[in-house]
């Protein structure tokens, strides 16, 4: 609720800067020398950033994209998991055909198996691409490296 007007000061310059800040309006200084005028409009300048959020920093991450993110990638590491099982199956299952003891049918679903969970690794790659490009750019980080 209170923040003095040097450190209102240095948060702006930070804001200016590009930071992404968490936190509540202050609401005075607790200091009798700071200008309650200068005070009111530098709070004003920072609360009125789209880089300032005066909520809390869970609801923060969650809004630009962190907590999405995270589980984005726990599940596409599972699908990526789903999809090698499939095809490890298809294998199988033509080892079989190749022994006499599978069928064509057997063989047709195992690949649709296998291309229905490759779509959805590839939806999930392409969701988990754009997260991380919306979460860099809240960031303000300018380049995306592939490695990264």
């Amino acid at each position: 609720k209170e923040m003095t007007l040097p450190v209102l000061k240095k948060l702006r310059d930070l804001v200016k800067a590009g930071a992404v800040v968490t936190g509540t309006k202050p609401e005075k200084s607790p200091s009798l020398a700071d200008d309650p005028m200068e005070f009111n409009q530098i709070v004003n300048e920072i609360w009125g950033s789209p880089k300032v959020y005066g909520k809390p920093a869970t609801d923060v991450l969650r809004t630009l994209g962190v907590v999405e993110v995270v589980n984005t990638n726990i599940i596409l590491d599972q699908q990526n998991s789903i999809a090698h099982n499939y095809e490890r199956l298809l294998n199988a299952e033509l080892f079989n055909l190749e022994n006499g003891e599978s069928d064509l049918f057997k063989i047709n679903v195992q690949q649709e198996k296998l291309i229905q969970s490759q779509s959805k690794l590839l939806k999930l790659k392409a969701e988990y691409e754009k997260l991380k490009a919306t979460l860099y750019w809240a960031a303000g980080v300018r380049n995306l490296k592939a490695s990264e």
